[in-house]
């Protein structure tokens, strides 16, 4: 696979184009392998353990991006989140302009608790 474009045309209120960007790209992997598993590790009733894992690597940025959560749902509506997200390159260079070296730095542990009603 091979991604190009993805450019974010956000629009005003008026309609015309947005002048303020967050992000000027939504893909930032060019020649992405993408590996995702998602698997329940326990379920009783209406407590669940479920786990997702994915891994992006991008052939042309020479790096990769594994991300893994575990939710346990406690009761219905309401569930406990944590995970992490590892950010990696095979070559490091100190001049280098690819997303994933510059935000290799940039792993992070999240959690967090969710109710819905």
């Amino acid at each position: 696979a091979e991604t190009r474009g993805g450019e974010i045309e956000d629009i005003a209120d008026d309609g015309g184009p947005a002048e303020f960007i967050l992000q000027p790209q939504r893909f930032k992997f060019n020649k992405p392998v993408q590996l995702m598993a998602k698997m329940t590790l326990w379920d009783a009733r209406i407590q669940k353990i479920t786990s997702d894992v994915k891994w992006v690597y991008d052939r042309e940025q020479k790096g990769s991006l594994l991300d893994a959560d575990v939710t346990y749902a406690l009761a219905a509506g309401l569930a406990i989140k944590g995970g992490v997200t590892v950010i990696g390159v095979t070559e490091n260079n100190d001049d280098d302009k690819r997303f994933l070296y510059k935000m290799q730095a940039n792993d992070r542990i999240y959690g967090g608790l969710s109710y819905v009603y």
